[in-house]
């Protein structure tokens, strides 16, 4: 459970299984731009590279970065606009990995050199720690596709009223808390349907 391989292969069987969109092909075997990088995102980058994969969260779909779009998120939240230089905010060594299609709520990659924690931005300045690493990540992104697309087609985490279902919610969190823990669980729930 604690490689990127395995987080990978959770992920992409998922991937198939719902025919999501996109792929996950081998990147480049150098990194495509300069800022800092470190064992997980390297080999997530350079063996699953994903290009055009889009998630469906019965909401506002997920997206991936690939490694030609990198360099582009990372200049899109620069205070300054043309460098990659996160906001003040942001925990040094950030890289933003993913983000929804509309933009301005990236998740995050905390580079340090033995891990990579994970961070949402849920609204301008307020972070929220999602995963203690990219493999468990991997394996929540995994439980939730399964989640949403097996059990509730899509559109069905939404009740009658319009509201996200509290079935729903404590099925996400059930599926999602054993990678990412309770706090954890509720941190990406509330990114996702706060």
């Amino acid at each position: 459970m604690n490689t990127i391989a395995s987080g990978m292969e959770n992920l992409i069987a998922q991937h198939r299984a719902y025919a999501l969109s996109g792929q996950f092909s081998p990147g480049s075997a150098s990194w495509p731009w300069a800022g800092p990088a470190n064992p997980d995102i390297l080999a997530f980058y350079r063996h699953y590279n994903p290009v055009d994969v889009l998630i469906e969260t019965g909401l506002t779909p997920l997206r991936f970065h690939n490694t030609a779009t990198l360099a582009a998120a990372q200049t899109a939240y620069s205070p300054r606009g043309n460098e990659a230089l996160p906001p003040a905010h942001w925990p040094a060594n950030s890289l933003v990995i993913m983000d929804d299609i509309g933009g301005g709520r990236p998740i995050i990659a905390e580079l340090r050199p033995e891990h990579t924690l994970i961070w949402a931005q849920h609204e301008a300045g307020t972070l929220l720690r999602i995963a203690a690493s990219l493999p468990a990540l991997l394996h929540a992104l995994a439980a939730m596709v399964d989640l949403i697309y097996g059990r509730y087609q899509i559109f069905e985490v939404f009740d009658a009223d319009g509201e996200v279902s509290g079935a729903f919610s404590e099925d996400f969190c059930s599926a999602t808390s054993p990678f990412l823990g309770a706090e954890g669980s509720l941190n990406f729930f509330e990114y996702l349907y706060g």
